[in-house]
């Protein structure tokens, strides 16, 4: 009878342990921080526009840097036009993921990590540069240097 009585509790204590472990609660947090970047011209050549554009995957960045074109305006991407020498703000894609039991928690956090440049000088000639989005948890400024 002994033997019943500890195998029960037994079987109830892991059946607890299991639901005080079951993921019961999953939390999703999407949003966006202003990133701001200031612009130098190592030419000291007149800016005319610039344009900076968020991206999560570094792919996409790459093929708007190969074309050199503005973004549309749109949530992740900021247009100055005329360029006043103004350090501007762009949006940048946020998200945290939090799963929770009664006995532990785990958060996953991931950010927008590419940020294409591009510039017009006065003169028509157009560069643009890819840079890395620091951690927006540290930092929320970017200094980017155009030649």
């Amino acid at each position: 009878m002994a033997k019943k009585w500890f195998l029960a509790a037994v079987v109830v204590i892991n059946l607890l342990l299991v639901a005080a472990n079951f993921p019961f609660m999953t939390t999703h947090a999407d949003g966006a921080v202003l990133l701001t970047v200031t612009l130098t011209s190592a030419s000291r050549s007149r800016i005319a526009s610039v344009s900076c554009e968020a991206f999560f995957s570094e792919e996409h960045a790459r093929q708007a840097l190969e074309f050199l074109i503005p973004p549309e305006r749109g949530r992740w991407s900021v247009v100055a036009d005329p360029y006043t020498g103004r350090p501007l703000q762009v949006e940048v894609g946020t998200s945290e993921r939090t799963r929770s039991s009664l006995l532990w928690s785990f958060s996953r956090y991931s950010q927008f990590r590419h940020l294409v440049v591009i510039v017009r000088y006065a003169d028509g000639r157009r560069e643009g540069r890819l840079c890395d989005i620091p951690h927006l948890r540290k930092s929320r400024s970017l200094w980017v240097e155009v030649p």
